[in-house]
């Protein structure tokens, strides 16, 4: 919540039975510090997070600019805050959308022309369905009535 990350290795986290309530992932020495955690996900090395915060700010970046450490560490400072600011929400965006294209830019981080590109071409299914209903002039719109 307050702007920290960290990668951890999965394989520091051990399973556990039902009555050990878990295992720590942070230094819970310093949670005042570090405010509760808003989100944990499973990254590859090439993929990137966007963070948003409370106030609008929105920042993305590399996930392999976040360090690795011990699951009891209490990480490195992903965003700064502003006082009164919070993370919100975190985005992944896995390494095959980047490579697809997903987020708007070519694999070199470039847009073609500099402008956004052109919103995805509809499934021919519904392309059709909607080129029949517009070709249909003398179609109505709206219920059918009796009142005629």
């Amino acid at each position: 919540e307050r702007g920290w990350g960290k990668r951890v290795p999965l394989s520091e986290y051990n399973a556990k039975g039902r009555y050990t309530q878990g295992n720590w992932t942070t230094d819970h020495r310093r949670l005042d510090e570090v405010g509760p955690i808003v989100s944990a996900r499973v990254v590859g090395p090439g993929d990137q997070i966007t963070v948003m915060t409370g106030m609008g700010i929105v920042l993305r970046t590399s996930v392999s600019g976040i360090s690795r450490m011990g699951r009891s560490t209490r990480g490195v400072r992903v965003v700064n805050l502003q006082e009164g600011d919070f993370v919100a929400a975190l985005a992944i965006l896995t390494e095959d959308d980047l490579s697809r294209g997903i987020d708007g830019t070519q694999e070199d981080g470039a847009s073609e022309d500099g402008a956004p590109d052109a919103p995805p071409a509809l499934p021919e299914t519904a392309a059709a369905l909607v080129g029949d209903i517009a070709a249909d002039d003398d179609a109505e719109l709206g219920p059918e009535t009796d009142d005629e």
